[in-house]
C-alpha cells in the first residue's frame, strides 16, 4: 500500500541512486583517462572521493534493503525500487529507476573490465619479475621427468609464493 511517505521515500532513493552512480561514473571516467595517460598521481588523487562514493552507495544500498522489508510487511510485491515503481504506477520515477539500472549495469561492466586488466597485469610483471630473476632466460615448462618431484610449472613460482 503506497503512502504519500513512502513515495517520497522511493523518490529520493531512486534519485540519491541515479545522483551517486552518475558521479562515480564521471569520476572513474576521470581516473581511466589519468591512467591511460599515465598520470598516475592524479589517479591516485582520485581514490578518496572514489572510496567515499563507494561508501555511500553501499549506505543506500542498506537503506534501500531497510526500505524494501518494511515495504513488503505492507503487502508490496516489489523485490525493487524498479518493481514498487512499476506497482505504484509512478512513471516518473520508473525511467529514473530504469536509467539507475542502467547505470548500475555499467559500472558492473567498468569494474570487470579493471580487474581483468588488472590481473592481466599482475600476470605481466609476474613474466618480468620471473624473467629479471632468470637472468633472462625463459623459464622451463617443467623441471624434470614425472614421478621426480619436481612439478609441472604453468608461472612463474616467485609471486605465486608472495600472494
Amino acid at each position: 500500500m503506497r503512502t504519500t511517505d513512502g513515495r517520497q521515500r522511493l523518490g529520493a532513493l531512486i534519485e540519491s541512486f541515479h545522483d551517486l552512480q552518475e558521479r562515480l561514473q564521471t569520476l572513474l571516467d576521470a581516473k581511466w583517462a589519468a591512467l591511460v595517460g599515465s598520470r598516475l598521481e592524479e589517479a591516485d588523487a582520485l581514490l578518496p572521493r572514489e572510496e567515499s562514493l563507494v561508501r555511500q552507495l553501499q549506505a543506500k544500498a542498506a537503506e534501500r534493503e531497510d526500505f524494501l522489508r518494511a515495504e513488503k510487511l505492507r503487502g508490496s510485491r516489489g523485490e525493487s525500487l524498479l518493481d514498487l515503481a512499476r506497482e505504484w504506477g509512478e512513471d516518473e520515477l520508473i525511467s529514473l529507476a530504469e536509467e539507475a539500472r542502467r547505470q548500475a549495469g555499467e559500472l558492473q561492466q567498468f569494474s570487470w573490465r579493471m580487474w581483468i586488466l588488472t590481473q592481466r597485469g599482475i600476470r605481466h610483471l609476474d613474466l618480468v619479475v620471473d624473467a629479471v630473476a632468470r637472468g633472462g632466460l625463459q623459464a622451463p615448462t617443467y623441471d624434470g621427468p614425472a614421478g621426480s618431484g619436481n612439478v609441472v610449472r604453468t608461472q612463474s613460482a616467485l609471486l605465486d609464493v608472495s600472494l
